[in-house]
């Protein structure tokens, strides 16, 4: 008959592992977005205004076009643009 107890230390293993494994996790996420914010600090203060309208204040670009009084394609174009440079400097 195996006992409760045997089992129990492989549990505590695993769950150390998974626990170890999302503390990672947690932490590249944090760098990540620390990373992220330094290089949003680098944008012209027009672009970081609208990334930080339409991705973290949750405008639509559609909305923000009609704030700014441009055209929408106007919007998603200059958004693409910002995403793929704060790509290569990320």
């Amino acid at each position: 008959m195996r006992s409760w107890r045997k089992a129990t230390p492989k549990l505590h293993s695993e769950a150390a592992l998974c626990s170890a494994e999302n503390l990672e996790d947690m932490i590249a996420d944090k760098l990540l977005v620390k990373r992220l914010h330094a290089v949003l600090e680098t944008l012209d203060p027009a672009d970081r205004e609208m990334i930080h309208a339409v991705f973290f204040d949750g405008l639509s670009m559609r909305e923000y076009a009609k704030q700014l009084d441009v055209y929408p394609r106007a919007v998603v174009y200059r958004v693409e643009r910002l995403l793929k440079a704060l790509r290569k400097m990320l």
